[in-house]
């Protein structure tokens, strides 16, 4: 699955079809790029994983669709953390996080805030990222959505860990680990 992976449904989703919705809230040519760079990344290929981020990102821009604008975010931001690139991964969620906002789309919100929170810790800003990583559990228990959920309360406890907190982390992480095996 790299850069010529899933060649026909790129193939398919080219020119005025990478526009159509067909009855979905996010874009398809964009959702297709923005699992795909999201699993690359994940898996290391972060070349590949860069390419259809910002292939997502480019296609969202042109037609300035909200769903698919914090999808782009999203995927973009985390390619950009994983590869270390934590100040340009702020900018992008950041972005992504305020379109959340701006044209309510919640269900985005704790994924990109709490991506947004571990960028800020990792590039330095353990404070402004563990903010951000609390207020994006609080929106998911206020909303009862659960997307994210686990990536925010690991990431919490990391940015605990590097405020130099350990047992604070490790009771989150007892939480977490109580919370996950309950849930199975």
């Amino acid at each position: 699955y790299g850069r010529e992976g899933g060649a026909d449904a790129w193939h398919f989703l080219t020119g005025d079809k990478a526009r159509e919705h067909y009855g979905v809230v996010t874009l398809p040519a964009v959702n297709a790029r923005v699992w795909l760079a999201m699993c690359l990344g994940e898996l290391g290929r972060l070349e590949d994983a860069l390419f259809h981020a910002e292939a997502a990102m480019e296609l969202a821009d042109q037609v300035l669709d909200p769903w698919s604008l914090v999808a782009a975010s999203l995927a973009l931001g985390t390619t950009c953390r994983i590869s270390g690139a934590h100040d340009r991964a702020v900018e992008v969620l950041g972005k992504g996080l305020d379109v959340t906002k701006r044209y309510a789309v919640p269900v985005w919100t704790t994924p990109l805030q709490a991506s947004l929170g571990i960028a800020l810790a990792r590039a330095g800003q353990i404070q402004a990222g563990h903010t951000q990583l609390a207020r994006a559990l609080k929106v998911s228990e206020e909303l009862g959505i659960a997307f994210f959920r686990s990536n925010a309360a690991l990431w919490l406890a990391e940015t605990e860990l590097l405020a130099g907190e350990l047992p604070r982390a490790e009771c989150r992480l007892a939480d977490l680990h109580r919370e996950l095996t309950r849930s199975k």
